[in-house]
């Protein structure tokens, strides 16, 4: 196979930062990547108190504090997104109790990945509600826009890290609800279909019944008792039971096996071939990578929510666990989307 060139992975760059998400993620990287590098510059070890390392620490320090402004009033629309995710995530929720309703109540109980995952999501959908508005909030007032005191305005902020904390928290428990069903779905998938992809060629199938021999005697025509003939009209009262007797058996030896032929095509119909089996096999893998990767980047955010949360206490001052935190938690997010738009 051959190598994509540059201007295919200049593409795919594109198509990935062409979404809201893929381009926050490559700001993310660039602003945690900075503040890392910042530090890094400006602390003793590498001599950053003087010289040129000092000013290059400074520059990659502004610089990533432009880029954290920029995030942040791109996030003031977030809250509009929030509430049309919970509408959406309401709407479905009642279409499908309608449809319960409409079938007599046979599917009222609902289905495992529809139920547990759902309530995850309604509750990431409120708790990134109040984040994104309390950031909008505590970000205006910050700014001058909103006639908030600065105490209180940090006081907002600090609640917004709080949501965004529980928000983290929720995503990782759905990642890993959604990793068990994945597992699930992906065994199920292969004790229905692992046994059918070998065939190569479609099982014999059931054969109709012969009918009854034609030569078969059909009545005693003496005994060796020394009973003598039958008459005329009973010999053929008795074939005639005889036949039907014969006839309801050969019909309860024919429906039987035509059920079982109907099975046999049945299961023909599931059998997959090797191609489509390798390219379902495939996407079980690509879905299981997606749920890393969310699960590594919601893991690497969610110490800093925590930080930020507790005003900045978490980590000691002027250290780089944030941006080397927030930089891996940025990588795992354009891993997800670089596979997603491929």
């Amino acid at each position: 196979m051959a190598r994509p060139s540059a201007a295919a992975h200049l593409s795919h760059f594109l198509r990935t930062t062409s979404t809201p998400l893929g381009a926050d993620k490559v700001w993310m990287l660039l602003e945690y990547s900075l503040e890392a590098g910042s530090i890094g510059l400006l602390s003793k070890r590498f001599g950053g108190k003087q010289g040129r390392r000092r000013r290059v620490g400074e520059q990659m320090q502004k610089l990533g504090m432009a880029i954290s402004t920029a995030r942040v009033l791109y996030r003031l629309m977030d809250t509009l997104a929030m509430i049309d995710w919970l509408n959406h995530l309401y709407a479905t929720s009642n279409a499908e109790k309608g449809k319960e309703v409409d079938n007599g109540g046979e599917e009222a109980a609902p289905s495992e990945d529809g139920g547990s995952l759902v309530k995850l999501e309604k509750a990431q959908a409120w708790s990134m509600l109040l984040c994104a508005s309390s950031e909008a909030t505590a970000y205006l007032a910050l700014i001058g826009a909103l006639r908030i005191k600065e105490r209180r305005a940090n006081w907002i902020m600090m609640w917004s890290a709080r949501f965004w904390a529980l928000f983290t928290f929720f995503q990782m428990l759905h990642s890993l609800r959604a990793r068990h069903l994945l597992r699930q779905e992906q065994q199920a998938y292969l004790t229905k279909t692992a046994p059918l992809i070998t065939l190569r060629f479609s099982p014999p199938l059931i054969a109709e019944p012969a009918s009854a021999s034609a030569s078969e005697p059909i009545s005693s025509a003496s005994s060796d008792s020394g009973v003598g003939l039958l008459s005329a009209e009973e010999g053929v009262e008795d074939v005639e039971e005889k036949e039907m007797q014969k006839g309801d058996k050969v019909e309860q030896f024919t429906q039987k096996h035509s059920e079982k032929r109907e099975e046999q095509e049945k299961e023909q119909e599931v059998a997959v071939s090797p191609t489509e089996f390798e390219a379902t096999m495939a996407e079980f893998a690509t879905r299981r990578k997606n749920l890393r990767d969310g699960l590594g980047e919601q893991m690497g955010i969610f110490p800093l929510t925590l930080h930020w949360s507790m005003g900045e206490t978490l980590f000691p001052a002027g250290s780089a666990y944030v941006g080397v935190l927030g930089t891996i938690s940025a990588l795992f997010g354009i891993s997800k989307g670089w596979r997603e738009t491929a």
